[in-house]
């Protein structure tokens, strides 16, 4: 869903509802990583929402649905559902508990977030990191969600997903990856665009720079990346291969974030960068002489770096949507445009 629009620990039974090529690898994490146990049919997931608040009941039984059809149990927060918009409608302290509470509770294995929109970013300074990870689980979402997955990983080595998030369309080969992703603990393998015809690539990805690289996954949202810069948030890039994705970004104001990450040396020492298809990420009708396109933009930032990056894998906010863990050995090639996880996201 579009960024832009859209527990003091109770006891349980209080407080959720239950329901039936040429660089070498990436540099050792400041933690060593912590891969979570996989799922299992008949498993408790807790649903939480971050971010924005749930305004529309359906769209709880639109998360439950994805649930049921992955045979795990869904639980949530009572007041998840709230009628007014805006995240300042749910308190930072309940969203806060409802985190701790999904993390402290032994019998929940994972944690889906059903929506993004906006206001995780505030929740990271109140998290009890020691909490996580002795209790570490999978938790997975995009978008406004990269802020919890990036902090979280950061700070605890855990891997997280960037996965489509509850209300997400769920289109087969969405499904797919996210079930393969989290119940496999097999490496996942080969990761590249669905092609529905044997005349013309339905979902043509694009070489920037040409090459074959190894490294440690990181990325999500472009804006939320950006916006953590100087803060102890901030993503560690050296060594590892990036994946980063925006929705609605002028040309100009992706530039302006790449030119950001950029001057703080963020982009000095990757292995790889993998960049997303981008939806509505033009310039529209106001199009100014300083305007470069988006493709432009890419070419620009990356030029003369001496690592591969391509541009249109399917993730984050696109209709079909690949789960990407974070912290996990990857392999990117850029010509084939292609993106391996080469080993276990899961236990």
């Amino acid at each position: 869903m579009n960024r832009r629009n859209l527990l003091k620990i109770t006891a349980l039974s209080s407080v959720f509802l239950l329901k039936g090529g040429n660089n070498l690898l990436s540099q050792t994490n400041k933690h060593s990583n912590i891969r979570p146990k996989r799922l299992e049919k008949g498993d408790k997931v807790a649903l939480v929402s971050p971010a924005s608040n749930v305004t529309d009941l359906m769209d709880v039984y639109r998360a439950q649905e994805i649930c049921d059809k992955l045979g795990l149990n869904s639980i949530m927060p009572k007041s998840i559902v709230k009628t007014a918009s805006g995240y300042k409608t749910r308190s930072v302290d309940e969203r806060i508990d409802e985190l701790h509470q999904a993390f402290a509770d032994n019998s929940i294995r994972a944690i889906f977030c059903i929506r993004g929109g906006f206001g995780s970013a505030e929740l990271l300074d109140k998290l009890d990191f020691d909490l996580i990870k002795r209790n570490p689980k999978i938790i997975c979402g995009y978008s406004d969600i990269t802020a919890l997955l990036t902090g979280i990983n950061k700070k605890t080595g855990l891997v997280t997903f960037h996965s489509p998030v509850m209300l997400s369309d769920f289109d087969e080969v969405t499904y797919n990856s996210f079930q393969k992703m989290l119940y496999n603990s097999a490496a996942f393998g080969e990761i590249k665009n669905p092609n529905s015809s044997d005349i013309r690539s339905t979902n043509p990805t694009i070489v920037l720079n040409d090459g074959i690289s190894k490294g440690e996954l990181v990325g999500g949202n472009l804006s939320l990346i950006t916006s953590l810069i100087g803060t102890p948030y901030q993503i560690e890039t050296d060594g590892k291969i990036l994946f980063i994705e925006d929705v609605g970004e002028a040309p100009y104001r992706l530039e302006r974030m790449l030119t950001q990450m950029r001057m703080a040396g963020m982009l000095d020492k990757l292995n790889g960068v993998v960049i997303g298809k981008c939806d509505d990420c033009t310039a529209g009708s106001s199009q100014s002489s300083w305007d470069r396109s988006e493709l432009e933009v890419y070419n620009y930032i990356f030029a003369g770096m001496n690592y591969p990056v391509f541009y249109g894998l399917l993730f984050g906010h696109t209709s079909t949507q690949f789960t990407i863990p974070i912290g996990i050995e990857a392999e990117m090639n850029s010509e084939k445009g292609t993106l391996s996880i080469l080993e276990s996201a899961v236990i």
